[in-house]
C-alpha cells in the first residue's frame, strides 16, 4: 500500500488540488470579495500542504529506496563470500592434488630404482607413547604383507611389520625400543645394532670403541638379520662419546626419515634379483 501511494502521490495530491480548486473556483461566482480572501487562503494552505507532504514522502521514498538498495548489497556481498569461500576450498582441494601427485611420483621414481618387489601402503593411525612408536598401515595379508617385512621410505629405513591382518598392518618404527636393526658406518664399515631410544633418536650399540666414528657419517643397514636388505639407509651420526673406560663407543643416529610426517610407505615384498644381498640404491645417490 505503501509503495502504491509514494508511486502515485503527487498524481492524488494534484487531483485532490483540482478538485478542491475547482469547488472554489464555483463557490467564487457566487461570493464575493470575502469570500474570495478565503478561497485565496484555502488554496494557500492547499498548496503549502502539499509541497510539505511532497517533501515528507520525498524523504520516506528516499529511505526506503535506500533501504531495499541496503537489503540488495547484503545479499550480494553474502553471495559473494559465499562463491569466495567455495572457490577457496576448490583451490585447497586443487593444491592438495598437486601436492600428492608430487609425492606419488617420487614414490614411483623409488619404486622403480630398487631391485626389490615392494607394497604401497598409506599411513592411517599412529601410536606414540612413552613404551612404543607405532604405525598402522591400510595394507595386510591379502595384499601380501606379511610379519617381519621391512618398511621404508625414499629417504631410508621406517621400521619392520609387527603384525598383520587381513586388511591393515602394525609397523615397529626404527626408534622404538624394541627396534634393533644390524647397522654399519658407510665411510669405515665399522658395524654395530641400531636400536631405538623413544626419542626421536636411535643409538648404535656394541660398536668397539676403537672403530673410527665421526658425527655426519651414513648409517646403513648391514644385511644381516635378514629383514632389512643391505644398504638402506637408517641415518646420520649426531652424537659420539668415548668414555675412558668399557670396550665399546656410545654413538647416537639421526634417522633419515621424518616419522613424524609420513603419509605413504613401502614395505618390502622380496628381492627380485637372484642374488638378495645387492645393495641398495636410494635416488638420493
Amino acid at each position: 500500500m505503501l509503495s502504491f501511494f509514494l508511486r502515485f502521490r503527487q498524481s492524488i495530491l494534484l487531483f485532490i488540488l483540482l478538485v478542491t480548486s475547482l469547488i472554489l473556483m464555483t463557490s467564487h461566482a457566487n461570493q464575493g470579495a470575502g469570500f474570495q480572501t478565503l478561497t485565496f487562503g484555502l488554496f494557500e494552505v492547499t498548496a503549502a500542504m502539499e509541497s510539505w507532504f511532497s517533501s515528507g514522502f520525498k524523504g520516506i521514498e528516499n529511505y526506503y529506496h535506500r533501504h531495499i538498495h541496503l537489503v540488495g548489497v547484503e545479499k550480494e556481498n553474502r553471495l559473494i563470500r559465499e562463491q569466495v569461500t567455495v572457490l577457496q576450498e576448490q583451490l585447497n582441494r586443487l593444491h592438495e592434488i598437486a601436492l600428492e601427485n608430487n609425492r606419488f611420483k617420487e614414490l614411483l621414481k623409488f619404486q622403480e630404482s630398487v631391485p626389490y618387489s615392494m607394497i604401497t601402503a598409506r599411513v592411517v593411525g599412529k601410536s606414540d607413547n612413552s613404551w612404543s612408536r607405532t604405525l598402522i598401515l591400510n595394507a595386510g595379508s591379502r595384499a601380501g604383507v606379511a610379519k617381519g617385512m621391512a618398511v621404508t621410505r625414499p629417504e631410508g629405513v621406517v621400521g619392520k611389520i609387527l603384525s598383520v591382518s587381513p586388511h591393515y598392518s602394525l609397523v615397529q618404527l626404527l626408534i622404538d625400543s624394541n627396534s634393533a636393526i644390524p647397522g654399519i658406518v658407510q665411510r669405515t664399515r665399522a658395524q654395530g645394532i641400531v636400536e631405538g631410544k623413544i626419542t626421536n633418536l636411535c643409538q648404535i650399540k656394541y660398536l668397539d670403541r676403537l672403530y673410527d666414528v665421526r658425527v655426519g657419517d651414513m648409517v646403513l643397514s648391514s644385511g644381516l638379520g635378514g629383514v632389512y636388505p643391505k644398504g638402506l639407509v637408517i641415518g646420520t651420526v649426531v652424537a659420539v662419546q668415548k668414555k675412558s673406560y668399557g670396550l665399546f663407543q656410545e654413538v647416537q643416529v639421526a634417522p633419515a626419515v621424518d616419522l613424524s610426517r609420513l603419509e605413504e610407505v613401502f614395505v618390502i615384498k622380496n628381492s627380485r634379483l637372484p642374488d638378495d644381498d645387492q645393495p641398495f640404491k636410494s635416488i638420493q645417490e
